[in-house]
């Protein structure tokens, strides 16, 4: 939980809240304000620390060292809407710990006492997240016995999304999902993965968001493209037409650089609670999600990035070429 709060802080230094050399609320404010405990509290600003955005100094209140880089924008909640999130930041985690291992089929989770106690949270947020496990199949909850977590089975994979990518006479083409909804353009500052793989940490980009249905597993997947404003500028139409179907972006782009490459990086995480949401995941199994970089293959200059997040029974279908090197030995 406390790297929720860190977080919350870094924002708000991030947007002018608190300024360089100011002093941040006492701890005893910052409990009050976030309705966690101390030890919540204490790890949030010590995190802040090692991030080298604040100053601790014993007996003296904490104090604004740097402005963290990157924004992100961050939309006004309510108590209640807060609360709710707590509860589902608690039942993600422990979701976390009992698909990681941490916690054995059978075995016993901690009593409600000591997750206040760890957790810096009341007992209804709790109470809450044991219910949302429950809800989950994660747990079973015995009278006089506590939460004890239950074996899980490996569900069937089901749906195969084709990733392929081809162009024919200058027509490109790839496999098209139908969308649930309307596509969203927003403008946002890159950073983490992304802006590594795109080479643009803390620069501007079009993010474009679409919610897409997999027919053949019943799965949402969200599919999200971003155009770093610096390619936005040399391809002027991507910044018209930004949430035109992505085949006729790459046409633009061809068109503007010469040939393109691409390639895919293939990770998983645990869905946060919004992604959840969003994709109507019933449990919090892992996420698959790939990065799809295009370059322009003369330079190796990075220009989009597509990120998609799909759930974990969805199978992605890659086609492999072999690549022809110079010098290679020919039958």
């Amino acid at each position: 939980m406390h790297e929720q709060v860190a977080e919350r802080i870094a924002e708000q230094i991030r947007t002018g809240r608190y300024k360089t050399g100011e002093r941040l609320p006492s701890e005893a404010d910052l409990v009050e304000a976030y309705e966690v405990g101390r030890t919540t509290v204490r790890k949030a600003l010590a995190e802040l620390r090692e991030r080298g955005i604040i100053d601790v100094q014993q007996g003296k209140p904490s104090t604004v060292r740097k402005r963290p880089s990157g924004r992100r924008v961050t939309p006004a909640v309510s108590a209640e809407a807060r609360a709710g999130r707590r509860y589902l930041q608690l039942a993600q985690l422990l979701a976390e710990q009992i698909n990681g291992g941490e916690y054995a089929p059978g075995e016993r989770l901690p009593s409600e006492n000591d997750m206040v106690e760890a957790y810096g949270v009341g007992k209804a947020t709790v109470r809450a997240a044991i219910a949302e496990l429950r809800s989950l199949g994660l747990i079973d909850v015995r009278q006089g016995k506590g939460s004890i977590v239950r074996a899980q089975t490996t569900p069937m994979l089901t749906g195969a999304v084709d990733r392929s990518i081809s162009c024919i006479r200058s027509v490109w083409s790839i496999p098209e999902l139908p969308e649930v909804e309307a596509p969203t353009v927003s403008r946002t500052t890159l950073d983490g993965l992304v802006a590594s793989l795109l080479g643009q940490q803390d620069q501007d980009a079009l993010s474009v968001d679409r919610l897409l249905f997999d027919p053949s597993s019943g799965a949402r997947i969200a599919h999200r493209l971003l155009i770093p404003m610096a390619t936005a500028a040399d391809t002027p139409s991507l910044a018209h037409t930004p949430d035109a179907p992505v085949t006729e972006l790459y046409a633009q782009l061809a068109a503007s650089v010469g040939r393109l490459m691409f390639h895919e990086e293939v990770t998983a995480h645990a869905p946060l609670p919004d992604e959840r949401a969003a994709l109507e995941l019933r449990d919090s199994s892992p996420l698959l999600v790939t990065y799809r970089i295009t370059s322009a293959a003369d330079t190796g200059r990075p220009l989009l990035c597509e990120e998609l997040k799909a759930p974990s029974t969805v199978r992605l279908r890659f086609p492999i070429t072999p690549s022809e090197h110079a010098g290679a030995a020919r039958p």
